[in-house]
């Protein structure tokens, strides 16, 4: 009998052994363990946090982080969103109206402004400029600034959490407005994402590329970010 007993629960052991170590097992852990892991953690601290607004012009971005035409400018000047956006320029570069080190400020203006020439004489950027809400006359205007740049900034952080042990990992984005001279972080949006390997493996076969099985708490875009943090009417007046 207790030989019995000891074999039923040897076998019982080595079923769940075989079950842990299973495709199987491991493809339920893959796709729908990590989803609910992501899904937890965006309900946790996921979205956006406001930790401080003011009432500013505009910010500041680098050159490296703007591409060749500053998709930060058309988007958010042809908009009235910002007044400016200042760019530092770190090293000689190809960016028109660019070229030496520096600070430099973009403003929207009227294609009849000398400042704007630079672009307007640009083809590449004629081609793309329909595709941003400019009026006809409107353009980007750029020079070289004299004066301090903008205090603030914004930047992205991406880190991959390790769950179960090492064996798949949650993707974590923040992206973050904060101030240039001290790093205080004003606000900020935190998305999860996950990939499995099931999604991978079979997407990328089909298609080429492969979606997140989830993505989640990354709302909302940066420049309406911006905007809340950085041009808050209730600040109009009291910062600089």
């Amino acid at each position: 009998m207790r030989h019995t007993i000891v074999k039923q629960v040897v076998s019982l052991k080595g079923f769940f052994v075989l079950l842990l170590t299973s495709p199987i097992w491991f493809l339920i852990i893959d796709r729908f363990y990590g989803v609910y892991v992501a899904k937890r953690m965006c309900r946790d601290d996921g979205g956006e946090t406001m930790f401080a607004s003011t009432y500013v012009g505009g910010y500041l971005r680098s050159a490296e982080m703007i591409g060749a035409y500053c998709v930060d400018c058309m988007t958010a000047l042809p908009a009235h969103k910002f007044e400016f956006i200042d760019v530092y320029l770190p090293t000689r570069g190809h960016i028109p109206g660019m070229k030496e080190p520096g600070f430099y400020r973009y403003t929207l203006s009227t294609v009849d402004d000398p400042r704007c020439d630079v672009w307007e004489n640009n083809q590449q950027y004629k081609g793309v400029k329909h595709s941003y809400p400019f009026k006809a006359d409107e353009c980007l205007a750029v020079e070289r600034l004299t004066g301090p740049a903008s205090n603030y900034s914004w930047k992205q952080v991406g880190t991959r959490i390790p769950i179960v042990g090492g064996l798949f990992f949650i993707g974590r984005r923040d992206t973050i407005v904060y101030e240039v001279d001290s790093a205080r972080v004003l606000s900020r949006t935190r998305e999860y994402s996950y990939q499995s390997r099931t999604t991978w493996l079979i997407e990328t076969a089909s298609t080429g590329f492969a979606n997140a099985d989830i993505r989640c708490g990354g709302q909302p875009g940066i420049i309406e970010l911006l905007q809340r943090t950085l041009r808050d009417p209730s600040k109009r007046g009291t910062t600089g």
